[in-house]
């Protein structure tokens, strides 16, 4: 980096902190829960959601999961790192959101546990 300040343009050439960073988004969620309504009729992990269906979304569980990270108490920013030392993204860091620019939920395996399935017609 010389002496120029680090920028989002050169993450890359960061790895370090970039898994750093995730690790923080992991261990400690900003968003514990989050709501999302579904914009279409869709399938997830078995279960049909209406248009007007919500999710609620336990993100902390994902996150925590020792499945999908192993000793999920301990930080640990090198799980985000492969053998070379660059950053790998992992598909069950999602800190803010489960779905794309298009709100159809990403394939993640997510434990059933992680998310709650409500209708907005008020039926539970």
């Amino acid at each position: 980096l010389g002496q120029s300040a680090p920028s989002y343009a050169q993450r890359h050439l960061l790895p370090y902190t970039t898994a750093t960073l995730a690790e923080v988004q992991r261990i400690n969620s900003i968003v514990p829960l989050l709501v999302r309504g579904a914009s279409r009729d869709t399938t997830f992990n078995g279960y049909n959601i209406p248009q007007e269906g919500s999710l609620l979304v336990n993100l902390w569980s994902v996150h925590m999961d020792p499945q999908l990270f192993p000793e999920p108490n301990t930080f640990q920013p090198e799980r985000f790192l492969d053998q070379d030392g660059n950053f790998v993204k992992h598909e069950a860091l999602i800190p803010f959101s489960m779905a794309g620019q298009d709100g159809a939920l990403h394939a993640v395996r997510l434990p059933d546990a992680a998310f709650y399935i409500q209708s907005a017609r008020g039926r539970a």
